[in-house]
């Protein structure tokens, strides 16, 4: 009788720094998978809280390494070199998984062996609980990418995703499943990344793989305000920062392919759009003015990008009162349509 195929094993890297209160959350939620064929790698980057304490529990289930604090990307990087498994699973030391996340997505990935990397929806939580139970049902043009992309009528899509990617990032570093062998092709996370490490690596990926999506809730992201990205108000300026950064970065070093150098110029010009408008609305003027004109070199066409530049060397003052007149504007504008209904 033929022996069946092993399970392939899986290497968990997850880096830490200064998660003490929830990394021992984290490691269970490995620990209660249905899928056994794991090893965690548990990356301390420099914490200076009880985390070593946090984790003495689980010395002899997981792997830990120290190093000075170099940050996430550094600490991922390390995990990597010390991982034995087929595929590389990622999950931040304050998030966690649900029991058959692993299961799920090695099963799709067997089933798939053209993919690079897979990936599942995730709710959000806090300290008070779920917040938002499912992340990418909630966003249109994922969902409109499963539709396209969807096998039959199961749970699962399969495509090129590189072009989405440039517009948003749906995917979740704790939702990620990765093959060895192609961060062996691609490379790792780039360590100068300070944050959007996981969107400039995936980047990578999708530039040469398919990627897989398993359309259930898989893992939990957990909202802190001491998290990397900050507190939930200041994100959206944070995220606009990790794609203008991680976009900008390829086109520097030519690893945008041709096709795509003229969308990514327009998707560069829409985030400095952003982030002048961000400042224009605080009335810093000459932050706002630098950020919409590099948004007009990378995409001169944007009439919006011009008219904001130029309000930008209007006096404070007259910039106020036009805001003033445009709320005037606006109040009468919504009043009089109540009336005329």
């Amino acid at each position: 009788m033929m022996r069946p195929p092993e399970n392939p094993l899986i290497s968990v890297i997850i880096p830490t720094h200064n998660c003490a209160d929830y990394i021992a959350d984290t490691i269970e939620s490995v620990l209660a998978q249905t899928y056994g064929e794991y090893e965690i790698i548990v990356v301390d980057d420099g914490s200076t809280d009880d985390t070593k304490s946090a984790l003495a529990p689980y010395m002899g289930k997981i792997h830990y390494l120290h190093q000075n604090n170099r940050g996430v990307a550094a600490a991922r990087n390390a995990g990597i070199a010390r991982a034995r498994g087929e595929y590389i699973a990622f999950l931040d030391a304050d998030d966690i998984w649900f029991p058959t996340k692993l299961a799920l997505q090695v099963h799709a990935l067997e089933a798939n062996p053209a993919v690079g990397l897979a990936f599942a929806d995730f709710l959000d939580f806090d300290d008070t609980g779920v917040t938002r139970s499912s992340r990418l049902n909630t966003w249109p043009q994922a969902k409109a990418w499963f539709t396209r992309h969807q096998l039959g009528n199961s749970e699962i899509a399969c495509g090129p995703m590189y072009e989405e990617l440039l517009q948003a990032c749906w995917i979740h570093a704790s939702s990620a499943v990765v093959k060895r062998h192609v961060l062996g092709v691609v490379g790792l996370f780039g360590e100068a990344f300070l944050t959007g490490e996981d969107y400039e690596l995936w980047l990578r990926v999708a530039q040469r793989y398919p990627f897989l999506w398993v359309n259930r809730v898989l893992s939990g992201y957990r909202y802190r305000a001491q998290s990397i990205c900050g507190p939930g108000d200041g994100r959206p300026i944070q995220y606009h920062c990790i794609f203008v950064r991680a976009l900008e970065h390829h086109l520097q070093n030519h690893l945008v392919p041709r096709e795509f150098e003229d969308p990514v110029k327009k998707v560069l010009s829409q985030r400095y759009w952003a982030l002048g408008w961000n400042c224009f609305g605080e009335n810093r003027l000459v932050d706002a003015r630098s950020l919409f004109w590099r948004g007009i070199r990378y995409y001169p066409y944007d009439r919006l990008l011009w008219l904001y530049w130029c309000s930008s060397f209007l006096p404070l003052p007259v910039v106020e009162a036009i805001r003033r007149l445009k709320r005037c504007s606006s109040a009468f504008q919504g009043r009089t349509e109540t009336i005329t209904q």
